[in-house]
């Protein structure tokens, strides 16, 4: 199966609030490959330091259940990094830190 991990970076350039939800839908889903998760993850990152969160409600709670509950470590570890780049109100990303690590 082809990855399209290529087009991660690109996508993430892109400073519209379709161009990081899709991002976001393809690292959020179950049913992609990790590694395809993975570099979506990144691409979120990316867009979110670029160009804050341009994410609705119902992305931003995935991905910070994504954040505190993926059962993968490294997509956990990726999705946390992503949340932390979109630099949310109230730094949920900080929270759940503060949550994992019983302080």
């Amino acid at each position: 199966p082809m990855c399209f991990c290529a087009a991660a970076p690109m996508l993430a350039m892109v400073c519209s609030a379709s161009a990081q939800s899709a991002v976001a839908d393809v690292a959020l889903s179950a049913s992609e490959p990790a590694e395809l998760r993975s570099a979506m993850f990144a691409a979120l990152a990316e867009s979110g330091k670029r160009c804050g969160s341009l994410l609705d409600d119902t992305r931003v709670r995935t991905l910070i259940a994504a954040a505190e509950s993926e059962p993968d470590l490294a997509l956990r570890t990726a999705a946390s990094r992503a949340l932390g780049a979109l630099n949310l109100p109230g730094n949920p990303a900080s929270a759940i830190v503060r949550n994992q690590s019983g302080g």
